[in-house]
């Protein structure tokens, strides 16, 4: 094109001249050491002191039966006028189960108090539910008595 103006699109001129380099840097000075000088060592630990002699260990447990060591823990039972107490309570049968729920519970709550049994929330639902048993039974009774005080003959 004629017009005097490079073309834009042309790709750039090469300039074939070899590349130089400025003169190099002064060298880095000497670096410093990477760590700091190390403190002088601790002194040696003193001998541990002599073992003390204990006293002779007892004899171990006599072994169980089929090589099994006895255990030291006793399995606590489970009260089983806790369990009859609770049953009883859940059987009703007109008031008489309440009754017999009742009067289990209660010896039932004296033994776990004492520790030698467990059971002791079991004895206690025995007993609250056999009151609540023996109220219910006594509904009709209190009614029938009511009834016949009111009721002139």
């Amino acid at each position: 094109m004629g017009t005097g103006q490079p073309d834009p699109f042309a790709p750039p001129a090469h300039d074939r001249s070899p590349i130089t380099y400025g003169t190099p840097p002064v060298p880095y000075a000497a670096q410093p050491a990477p760590y700091a000088p190390q403190p002088p060592a601790y002194p040696a630990q003193p001998a541990p002191y002599p073992p003390v002699p204990y006293a002779a260990q007892p004899a171990p447990y006599p072994m169980g039966p089929y090589g099994y060591a006895p255990s030291a823990y006793v399995p606590v039972e489970t009260s089983g006028l806790a369990i009859g107490s609770l049953v009883a309570s859940l059987l009703w049968v007109c008031g008489l189960g309440s009754l017999v729920a009742v009067v289990l519970g209660c010896i039932a709550l004296g033994e776990t108090r004492a520790g030698r049994r467990r059971g002791r929330g079991m004895a206690i639902a025995g007993i609250i539910i056999g009151v609540l048993g023996l109220a219910v039974a006594a509904i009709p009774f209190a009614i029938g008595i009511y009834d016949s005080a009111t009721q002139p003959y």
